[in-house]
């Protein structure tokens, strides 16, 4: 038997994936996407409905509620590019922040992640028509997004956010199909504003390098990035939170696992107050794993 066989199949499967993974299609390349309505109907009580519901999104039932209501609006109102972009994150929060903890609803949690990128995929075509133009015409992502401006920021950055977090969660396979698209994507977002979102291009980072390269990743400029996160906003939680997981865990590191997910634990839920729903997810995952730190660090 030939000993480069199974290494030879890994590779081809893997130009596999990533020719598959390239060829989704998208609705931002149809022509009158962002232009016709799809549904009748009163877009402003459908905005107002999902910005009350977003202010209790702790609740499963609620996150929903507003999903819902963002997706209608979209229908009505297919060319208002802020409704892609709450939705997105809208998206992102459901999958993240609440399937995640019943192993029974992956595959529920994927489809939020695949939404979720489908979303911001369209706030970015409809914030930068350039983009769309050169995408749609076969550009690779890669090269269409180096000349994005900083107003597709919030689109940019919540499409590569659920694009890897949908990626990583397929297989690693799926992650090197996708990897270069979601790194082009995410450096441009660091360029424009590595602020944005209590410094999440850098948390960004900060994770991807646990992984990347594969398999052994960076943790050197890991830690760069999770420290200029922190240093940007340091009651972030979710920061913390990554930090501990994936680095510290990488690095077998429990000190600095305990640490940050004990900071987690002590800080208040209102620490920063228009994010409390999302600090109290992240106290949960904290618990979660704090209560598992002798199966990570035997």
């Amino acid at each position: 038997m030939n000993r480069n066989l199974p290494l030879l199949c890994i590779v081809l499967l893997t130009l596999w994936t990533a020719a598959c993974a390239g060829s989704r299609q998208s609705d931002i390349c149809k022509d009158d996407f962002y232009s016709k309505a799809t549904l009748q109907g009163d877009a402003a009580a459908s905005y107002a409905e999902a910005k009350q519901s977003w202010e209790e999104r702790a609740d499963e039932a609620k996150l929903r509620a507003a999903i819902g209501s963002w997706e209608t609006a979209a229908k009505i109102e297919p060319w208002n590019t802020d409704t892609y972009v709450s939705l997105s994150r809208a998206y992102y929060l459901l999958g993240d922040g609440h399937l995640r903890f019943d192993s029974s609803k992956e595959d529920e949690m994927l489809a939020m992640f695949d939404k979720g990128a489908y979303n911001g995929e369209l706030a970015l075509g409809a914030l930068d028509p350039k983009y769309r133009q050169r995408v749609c015409g076969g550009d690779a992502v890669e090269d269409a997004v180096k000349t994005v401006d900083k107003n597709a920021v919030p689109a940019m950055y919540w499409y590569a956010t659920n694009l890897g977090k949908w990626a990583l969660a397929k297989g690693i396979l799926v992650v090197l199909g996708r990897k270069d698209e979601i790194f082009s994507v995410m450096t441009r977002v660091l360029e424009l504003d590595e602020k944005f979102f209590y410094g999440a291009p850098h948390r960004y980072f900060g994770a991807y390098y646990t992984k990347v390269p594969f398999p052994d990743g960076d943790p050197a400029l890991s830690r760069k990035h999770f420290d200029k996160s922190l240093e940007i906003e340091p009651n972030y939680l979710a920061t913390r939170v990554l930090m501990a997981d994936l680095l510290a865990t990488k690095t077998n590191d429990r000190e600095l696992f305990a640490t940050q997910l004990q900071m987690v634990l002590d800080a208040p839920d209102d620490v920063i107050l228009e994010l409390k729903p999302e600090q109290m997810i992240e106290k949960r995952k904290a618990k979660d794993l704090m209560a598992d730190i002798d199966v990570y660090f035997e």
